[in-house]
């Protein structure tokens, strides 16, 4: 078959047939360019759900089966349009990879357009352009040489840049397939004399400027009114209040107000219906109180979507002196960022490798052009570098390794630049784990150092906040109180003390652990030389590279390793069968002999180790004046493995045996297995607090000023506060108490205002709730169809939820060819390569995609309009009976415990489907009947309705597409 074309273009200049084509198809079309640069002469290949097309230069389609598809790829350069997805949908054995002069059009757009996303697919690339998007697998095919001639085109129009100029000759002598197309667009230029230096970006960044914090201790009030004064403001004229919006930005002012009583903190719980804008009502309330007091506001979100949200709404805020404008600062966790120690480091292992340097180029781009030098969560392209290969995990800093003032690039440090600008910034946008890992750990500083002074918070101590999705506080709290003495803990803290195994000299950077560090400081270390052998040797108790196989194989080595394997050995003694796929965990009871006389060899190995870092902190900070890198590594040794140090000795030395059974039981320690993917990942000793909303509140709500923390599903139902219960499962009477327990509320002197606001949606006729009757929860294959159907009846922009991986990846097998046949793009977490965040970006720009996730994804998905217009959960979210699940469900109710937690979940996934007054959505469960107290995790009026799985497709079809057949295809393929 060949493809349909119009006549050639005019023109006689020597010209590959790819590019022949693109002017033969394009020719008299808006935007075409005759001129435009020659695209290499391969054939493009896509695959799809039968397994592949192939589109040649010269317009002949060819449909091939995947095996002959995927030998072809490995065989023969071709254009593809992501290479990890090609890999991925063409399948096969693991291990095989395109042909290395394959071209894949997203590099180039990387390339031409860094810091700029698009969704993997022709459809992504069709939107992000601003082409006629495509319909089928042909168009999608043509659609791939239009896009690089579009690139091109755009390349050799843009104004002249010296970095682009040398990275593309660096990239083409790594063997760059687009490298001789770009250097032809850019002219081709003469090659720099210093190629490798454009790699080096760190040249071209500007030093951030050290500032001092907003100082003031004013604490002037927000008067009555002043909120929505503001907010008609940030409305402006074009956009019209929504219902309950002033009366939410007048209630959310009270966390602003004056505190009743001086030193306790003024706690405001707000919920918020869907739809209510709480987004500018609690923006206006903030600003006002910012300018007035010359003190910062910190907004703290769960999701990273929602930050990238008040980001864009915080450019409405009016400009004026001390006002917010150009003062809102979006900030992530260190190890977010681009960390340029670790990319050097890269950098210089990168070495000949012609991928390795490919990728360095497009980082070094990315790197200039960023807005922040965020790699997660920010504008990296994560979307086109997901496959093993990917560098993301090599340049950020994971491990807590940063040196700090030691570091040469310290100046230049993106997270130290948006660190410095948090300090003076009116609004900062943060997340709850940040929030509490920088604040709540040690109220009394924001900085790395310690002045011993617990009571009181430092100048830099924000004294408002604003929790949105406060809802999460609980576990988020969780995660951050708890304490973790496991393999990964320890390796950890042996790799930063001495940095790569067999790499412990006198290197400058991370890989001589700590001896690298101190020598990078030292003038003269000779005289600290002994003691930094004692420490080296003193960390060989840790576990070293490679424990996790020891210890399958019964092998240990070491103290630290001997207590793992004795932990191993007792949790799957004492566990039930499972199939080896979940995680295992007991209770910290009855231990056996072995496993305590392996504790007390392992307490006293790491005091001996405390020890020799307390001198060696000890020296350092004496020899520190006039030397500041010193006093920051003297500070990072005390904050990084001896706080490890002693916690973990305090919980091998005492072990805590109580199981939350009686209220005097604060903390439960516990023995766990983890698994991934059902291999063994880790192993080790836990901490937890019962409620760990307790220290949360303790060390940052009551040190504060007052805070404000709301979200849609803030309670535990839409009942009046007046509602007496009618059983022991029902909400009713009961949903503030879940309010005040889940978010520390509880735990503050004076009790929290509070107030609810519900959404002005019309469920009963926006929304329908299925409850599918006759699928077998335990037969994948039934499932993975019903799944199907119901995508296919809404004709994508579907949300499939699961409360098991293992589940999910099955479904994903079945779900993915036929959607694909459909023109429906699937995209799957723990299926595709990208991080939560930029599956969520690619969810919502193709409007009739769909995506397939666990918990991660159900709270983190914000798609308005026909986006998302269907979400389908495989059973209900019951929790998962671990030993730190049943102690608090003792601690808190029971039962009740149990149907609160169902009810926040489908209360979360159901909120996803309707953002705006013309959307309209449907929510399925796989379940045909559910007790009657998560009923009310639904409005009223969108009462579930029992129906078999056929019957429930044909209501999906017709309430979301009345008006016939869905667009099926409308995401192009």
């Amino acid at each position: 078959e060949r493809w349909p074309v119009t006549p050639e273009a005019a023109g006689s200049s020597p010209v590959t047939p790819a590019t022949r084509m693109h002017r033969r198809t394009h020719a008299g079309k808006p935007g075409y360019n005759a001129a435009m640069p020659a695209i290499p002469d391969l054939p493009v290949l896509l695959p799809h759900a039968e397994g592949a097309l192939r589109l040649s230069p010269d317009g002949e389609v060819q449909e091939l089966p995947r095996a002959e598809a995927r030998r072809l790829a490995a065989a023969e350069p071709h254009i593809l349009c992501h290479k990890p997805g090609a890999i991925r949908r063409l399948g096969g054995q693991a291990g095989w990879t395109p042909h290395p002069q394959s071209a894949d059009v997203l590099e180039l757009f990387a390339f031409i357009l860094p810091a700029r996303f698009c969704a993997p697919s022709p459809g992504g690339l069709a939107q992000a352009l601003q082409l006629q998007p495509p319909e089928d697998a042909q168009q999608g095919a043509l659609l791939v040489y239009q896009a690089a001639g579009e690139l091109l085109t755009r390349l050799a129009g843009a104004p002249a840049s010296d970095s682009r100029r040398s990275v593309a000759h660096v990239m083409q002598a790594a063997g760059w397939a687009w490298g001789e197309s770009v250097l032809q667009a850019l002219g081709n230029p003469p090659p720099p004399a210093s190629p490798n230096r454009s790699l080096e970006i760190w040249h071209k960044l500007p030093e951030w400027k050290e500032v001092a914090p907003r100082a003031s201790k004013s604490e002037q009030p927000v008067q009555p009114g002043e909120a929505s004064a503001r907010l008609e403001q940030l409305l402006g004229p074009r956009r019209r209040a929504r219902a309950g919006q002033f009366d939410y930005a007048e209630g959310a002012a009270d966390a602003f107000a004056a505190r009743k009583d001086h030193g306790a903190a003024q706690i405001v719980l707000a919920e918020a219906g869907t739809g209510i804008g709480k987004t500018l009502g609690y923006l206006a309330a903030a600003d006002v109180w910012a300018r007035r007091n010359g003190a910062g506001v910190w907004i703290s979100t769960y999701t990273k979507n929602l930050q990238h949200q008040l980001q864009r709404e915080t450019r409405l805020l009016p400009a004026g002196d001390g006002g917010a404008q150009g003062e809102v600062v979006l900030r992530k966790g260190r190890g977010n960022y681009l960390c340029l120690l670790r990319y050097e480091e890269w950098l210089s292992r990168a070495g000949l490798d012609p991928q390795r340097r490919i990728q360095a180029g497009l980082v070094a781009l990315w790197a200039e052009r960023s807005t922040d030098g965020a790699v997660v969560g920010g504008d990296f392209p994560n979307w086109l570098m997901s496959d093993a290969s990917a560098p993301m995990n090599d340049i950020r800093d994971r491990n807590q390794e940063c040196i700090h003032a030691a570091c040469p690039h310290y100046r230049k440090c993106f997270a130290e630049a948006v660190a410095r600008r948090s300090r003076k910034a009116a609004l900062v946008l943060a997340n709850h784990a940040l929030v509490m890992t920088s604040l709540a750990r040690a109220p009394h500083s924001m900085d790395e150092a310690d002045d011993g002074d617990d009571d009181k918070p430092a100048a830099d101590f924000p004294p408002r906040f604003v929790f949105d999705e406060g809802q999460h506080l609980f576990d988020v709290a969780d995660g951050v109180f708890s304490l973790h003495c496991d393999g990964a803990s320890m390796a950890r803290l042996r790799r930063w003390l001495v940095g790569a195994e067999g790499g412990g000299g006198r290197g400058r950077g991370r890989m001589g652990g700590l001896r690298g560090r101190v020598f990078a400081c030292l003038d003269s270390p000779d005289e600290v030389e002994p003691l930094l052998g004692e420490i080296v040797s003193g960390a060989s108790l840790l576990p070293a590279s490679g424990w996790g196989a020891r210890l399958r194989g019964g092998a240990p080595r070491g103290e630290g390793e001997a207590f793992l394997h004795q932990v191993r050995e007792m949790v799957l003694e004492r566990s039930p069968e499972d199939g080896g796929f979940y995680n295992l965990d007991i209770a910290c009871r009855d231990l056996l002999e072995p496993l305590l006389a392996s504790m007390e060899r392992l307490a006293g190995s790491m005091a001996a180790l405390q020890e020799l870092l307390e001198r060696l902190a000890y020296f350092l900070q004496s020899n520190a004046a006039g030397a500041p890198a010193l006093e920051t590594l003297a500070a990072g040794i005390r904050r990084q493995p001896l706080a490890s140090l002693q916690q973990w000795r305090a919980m091998l030395a005492e072990p805590i045996l109580a199981d939350g059974a009686s209220e005097a039981d604060k903390r439960i320690d516990l023995f766990s297995l983890e698994r991934r993917d059902g291999r063994e990942a880790d192993v080790g000793m836990h901490r937890h607090w019962i409620d760990p909303t307790e220290p949360f509140a303790r060390q940052l709500l009551q040190p504060s000023q007052g805070a404000l923390i709301t979200s849609a599903t803030l309670h535990d139902g839409a009942q009046s506060d007046n509602a007496p219960p009618e059983a022991e499962d029902a909400p009713q009477g009961f949903h503030w108490k879940t309010a005040e327990m889940r978010t520390g509320a509880a735990h503050l002197p004076l009790p929290a205002k509070r107030f609810s606001i519900a959404s002005p949606f019309d469920y009963r006729r926006q929304t329908r709730v299925f409850l599918v009757e006759g699928v077998d929860a335990g037969d994948g294959a039934a499932v993975a169809r019903a799944y199907g159907d119901l995508f296919l009846a809404a004709g994508g922009g579907a949300l499939g939820l699961f409360t098991s991986i293992a589940r999910l990846r099955e479904a994903y097998k079945e779900v993915a060819p036929r959607l694909q046949a459909a023109g429906i793009e699937t995209f799957a977490q723990h299926v595709d390569a990208m991080d939560n965040a930029t599956l969520m970006n690619v969810f919502r720009m193709l409007e009739s995609s769909c995506l397939l996730g666990c918990d991660a994804v159900r709270d983190g998905v914000d798609v308005p309009g026909r986006g998302l217009r269907l979400v389908v959960m495989d059973r209900l979210p019951w929790p998962r009976p671990d030993v730190l699940h049943k102690a608090r469900r003792r601690h808190f109710g029971g039962r009740r415990y149990d149907m609160m937690l169902t009810r926040f979940r489908l209360r979360q996934a159901f909120g996803r489907l309707i953002r705006a007054e013309a959307d309209r959505g449907v929510f399925v469960l796989l379940a045909g009947r559910i007790p009657a107290p998560l009923q009310a995790a639904f409005p009223p009026e969108a009462a579930p309705v029992r129906l078999p799985l056929g019957a429930a497709a044909g209501e999906i079809a017709a309430f979301l597409h009345p008006g016939g057949t869905p667009a099926a295809g409308a995401s192009g393929p």
